[in-house]
């Protein structure tokens, strides 16, 4: 099975938090694909050293998704608008394009929206 996931919260909020633990554990399964696509503020999720709702370690959520096989890409107008255009970017994460998101989402069987 496919999966494209899109995050539109920052990573302080518990939507984006369990997004990311849902797809780190998809990622996991057997014969199971998952692609991330963050939007807005989501975008800083592929930013080094975030936190979660209560302290957790997103960053690690993200490492831990794409140690799993899972590739997660932050929209590229987002991170500019953020000023995070220039931002080193966790290792397995990529900008991406509009265009991007609609190849993910006619790519999966099945898309996840937080």
């Amino acid at each position: 099975m496919k999966y494209t996931v899109i995050l539109n919260d920052g990573p302080g909020t518990e939507r984006t938090f369990n997004g990311l633990r849902l797809a780190g554990a998809l990622a996991e399964r057997p014969d199971t694909q998952v692609r991330l696509y963050c939007f807005g503020d989501a975008v800083a999720c592929a930013a080094p050293s975030q936190r979660g709702p209560e302290g957790q370690d997103i960053t690690e959520l993200v490492a831990a998704a794409v140690r799993a096989g899972a590739t997660l890409r932050a929209c590229k107008s987002c991170l500019q608008t953020r000023g995070l255009a220039d931002t080193v970017l966790v290792d397995g994460t990529a900008p991406a394009t509009l265009t991007d998101c609609a190849d993910d989402t006619a790519w999966a069987d099945k898309v996840l929206t937080f």
